[in-house]
């Protein structure tokens, strides 16, 4: 066929739209070309052998969108990860992603998928960096309509389809209907290797020291958690997409909530009998829908069968009538899109079943930890996880696919230093600090500037530091206990993000622990827990020494729920799910907020000791000011310690030092102390100081006597019972941003000093940059947050101010050297002056 004949193969490879298609077309391009692997996997050797082997001007495009991607840095020419192994498991958008970067970086990749073709039309939202990123590896050669115009968003098998072509170009293998089972562990002579179905796979015998996790929620990697907040039902469907003109002239709908245009779902119940709670379409190679719908409008509609308390058996095969669920997804399709479809017709699955489902996303898996080491037998194993592996999302917000790939770059990033060598603790260090960012990640809170993205976090996320340090980590085991099995370690409850779960355990907990308490009858999450007791009961069961139970029912509601919780995030650092006058108001408290904070102290109380928070900065007061206190006790007759000479000049320089640490040990002195004893006399005078003191009273008895010192302020209100204060803080309570004074949504907010906010709007009130939570720094005084180098130069600056307006006085002089002076003139008027000197008249009398 000759170079012709390549590429007409390689325009077949272009427009293949199926997974074996793909596969198939490509064996046949390489055997043409006569490439071959040989073993060498993802190395730069293979795309260099193609690209000269198809110098088509037609292909000179997409090389030189891969070149331009190749040249970064931090690939060192595919040289960054020559001699590295990786196995990643699942060919989704993520996983093919990851294995993209891992070929770029030199290293030998393999890829197994267990299903047999790219099935999933459902359609993703991506953020401006996810189509900069796709564009850059040559998307539109692969698929014309890429993101055209003002569309965000693509079909998941469309996607799959761009990035397996660029896998296998880049000289990635990949393997379909080859389902990954578990590890086995090395033995003499052998890495490590894994268990697929089938036993007999090529790959069976592929030896790896790099594993990557990208098979999903319900991934083979354990080490996942279960979030199980208020029922919550989705529906999907996909609708055949003729691309007529009147198709084309249908709007989208990027995503609209009941809260926002309630007139639209209260027309839609009233026409259809439909009750949802939001609803989102996107137009692409199918009509796509999805929506939350009320269970009771489901079974008002005969889409559920019976009612189950269990989500399970709800929503289980033979509780659903499909021919009522397809007409419930065809009435809200065509509602919402004003009737302007000429026709709704099903896609099918390549089963041939229409393509609409129900399904519950309240379970939502989040990875505890997003990497760890495993090392036995002398080989080393480096485990990640990407994907909805490690965060599943919340498909509302649109999140999936960008912190998906946020996620592959940070591991291909650890992957980079894994190879170079560098220690397994600081690696893990690094990559936890890092997934601790990545929930907190929206499209406007990282680098605007798309075209400096690589795999080094430091290009793509703002301000970031490490939040863990390699002694902090406890995920590299050297031993044989099967850490993937059990579901890994589980990092400290204060630094972990722990998710807990609404069930029985955690209502029979709350149960047990506010037994016997008068007034407090806990039956439930919700209404039981409306008048505060049962949370001050909690809290009184582990620290009866904090809480006056007795007294709390002259109190109101609101109160007694502020007080508790005040008390939690003071001794805690569990921040508040709402303020106490939500969670007192006319309706039971949200069942999902409540959940989630009960769980949290679960897993603290039963730890909680004397010896952390409040208590514990009443024990170590004596360490905070030992001079000032000493010399208090001594003033008033007691018994003190013996003061110690400190060299002049040095008082000025060892006071600057206590206040920079305030809370630390004094330093210690560089002289020897000695012992100071106190002057008595000078010449023919008595200097004690209750003498020198009458004899100053008498010389200035003529003078105007003092004004009275100020009275002292008022002691604060008890701020655990100050509501108003608090409500005031929080600028509106949980559901107003404190910032912008704009609705706030539980999956969009954040907590910290007693303050709800958006994500975007926490920023520094100097420079404007994006803050972090644990990155930042709150000044109480001012009300305001900073990043932590202007806290500090704002913080010196005041400092440096009030000492200078304690020493200055009137005069211009301080208060030390006008005391000096004083005691100077009375010496020389009084007949006494140092050096034993004084002076006499001409008739040898003294003055």
């Amino acid at each position: 066929m000759g170079e012709d004949g390549g590429w007409q193969l390689f325009e077949r490879f272009q427009k293949a739209h199926s997974f074996q298609g793909t596969l198939q077309v490509f064996d046949e391009l390489c055997q043409h070309l006569g490439l071959h692997m040989k073993g060498n996997g993802g190395s730069r050797v293979f795309y260099s052998d193609l690209k000269a082997s198809l110098d088509h001007w037609k292909a000179q495009a997409l090389w030189n969108q891969l070149d331009k991607r190749a040249v970064h840095e931090e690939y060192n020419g595919g040289q960054a990860c020559s001699g590295t192994k990786c196995l990643v498991v699942g060919a989704g958008p993520c996983g093919l992603r990851m294995a993209i970067e891992l070929a770029l970086l030199g290293a030998t990749t393999v890829v197994v998928e267990k299903r047999e073709d790219f099935s999933r039309n459902n359609v993703l939202h991506l953020w401006p960096f996810n189509i900069h990123d796709l564009r850059e590896l040559g998307a539109k050669t692969f698929y014309g309509k890429f993101c055209a115009g003002s569309i965000d968003h693509i079909s998941i098998r469309q996607l799959q389809l761009i990035l397996l072509k660029v896998c296998l170009i880049l000289g990635v293998k990949v393997y379909s209907n080859t389902a990954f089972v578990n590890l086995l562990e090395p033995s003499e002579g052998v890495g490590w290797r894994a268990k697929l179905n089938p036993d007999n796979h090529l790959v069976s015998s592929f030896e790896f020291d790099v594993i990557i996790g990208a098979d999903g929620a319900n991934s083979m990697l354990k080490g996942f958690r279960e979030f199980r907040g208020k029922l919550a039902i989705g529906i999907t469907a996909n609708f055949v997409n003729g691309h007529t003109p009147s198709e084309l002239q249908v709007e989208e709908i990027s995503g609209v909530a009941y809260i926002f245009n309630q007139q639209f779902f209260h027309r839609l119940r009233e026409a259809t009998g439909i009750d949802l709670e939001n609803i989102v379409y996107y137009k692409d190679e199918t009509h796509y829908f999805v929506m939350t719908a009320k269970k009771q409008s489901l079974i008002n509609k005969g889409v559920l069968l019976q009612d189950h308390t269990d989500a399970a058996a709800l929503l289980a095969q033979e509780n659903v009538n499909w021919d009522a669920l397809q007409a419930y997804a065809y009435e809200a399709a065509d509602f919402s899109t004003k009737h302007q479809l000429p026709r709704l017709d099903f896609a099918c699955k390549k089963q041939g079943e229409m393509d609409v489902a129900v399904f519950d996303f309240t379970c939502m898996h989040v990875g505890e930890h997003a990497s760890l080491v495993r090392h036995i037998a002398g080989y080393p194993l480096l485990a990640c996880l990407i994907g909805d592996g490690l965060i599943e999302p919340f498909w509302p917000m649109g999140t999936g696919c960008a912190r998906g790939f946020l996620a592959v770059f940070d591991s291909a990033w650890m992957v980079r230093g894994w190879s170079q060598g560098k220690q397994p603790l600081t690696l893990l260090a690094e990559r936890e600090s890092l997934f601790k960012l990545l929930p907190q990640t929206t499209s406007t809170n990282i680098n605007s500037v798309f075209s400096r993205f690589t795999i080094d976090p430091a290009t793509r996320y703002p301000n970031w530091t490490m939040h863990f340090k390699p002694v902090q980590v406890r995920l590299y085991n050297n031993s044989h206990v099967d850490l993937l099995e059990k579901g890994g370690i589980r990092r400290n409850a204060k630094v972990s993000f722990h998710i807990g779960t609404m069930s029985k355990e955690l209502l029979a907990w709350c149960q047990q622990c506010t037994r016997g308490h008068n007034g407090v009858h806990i039956t439930d999450l919700g209404a039981s827990w409306q008048n505060g007791l049962g949370l001050c009961a909690l809290l009184h069961h582990f620290r009866p020494d904090l809480i006056d139970f007795v007294s709390l029912h002259e109190i109101c509601a609101a109160s007694k729920w502020q007080l508790a919780l005040d008390l939690v995030e003071r001794e805690l650092n569990v921040p508040p799910v709402a303020t106490g006058e939500e969670m007192a108001g006319s309706g039971a408290p949200n069942p999902l907020y409540l959940s989630y904070y009960l769980s949290q102290l679960r897993e603290l109380l039963p730890h909680w000791t004397a010896g952390r928070g409040l208590c514990c900065f009443i024990l170590t007061l004596h360490r905070r000011g030992p001079r000032r206190w000493n010399l208090t006790l001594a003033s008033r007759g007691r018994p003190g310690p013996t003061r110690r000479y400190v060299p002049r000049g040095r008082h000025r320089c060892t006071w600057r030092y206590e206040l920079r640490n305030r809370n630390c040990e004094p330093h210690p002195s560089h002289h020897e102390p000695r012992e100071y004893n106190p002057l008595t006399t000078l010449g023919n005078q008595d200097v004690r100081p209750a003498n020198r003191r009458q004899r100053f009273t008498a010389y200035t008895c003529d003078a105007p006597p003092p004004p009275p010192p100020p009275p002292p302020p008022p002691p604060p209100p008890p701020p655990l019972l100050n509501v108003k204060q608090r409500k005031r803080m929080a600028a509106g309570g949980s559901d107003v941003c404190c910032f912008c004074a704009q609705r706030l949504y539980i999956f969009e907010r954040l907590s910290t000093e007693g303050r709800f906010f958006h994500r975007d709007c926490l920023r520094c009130h100097h420079c404007k940059a994006t803050l972090h939570i644990g990155n930042c720094a709150f000044d109480p005084e001012e009300g305001n947050f900073y990043c932590k180098p202007h806290f500090t130069f704002r913080k010196t600056m005041r400092k440096s101010v009030q000492m200078k307006e304690s020493q200055v006085g009137v005069l211009g002089i301080t208060i030390w050297e006008f005391a000096h002076f004083i005691n100077y003139l009375i010496y020389y008027y009084r007949g006494g002056l140092k050096g034993n000197i004084s002076r006499k008249n001409k008739s040898g009398n003294q003055v």
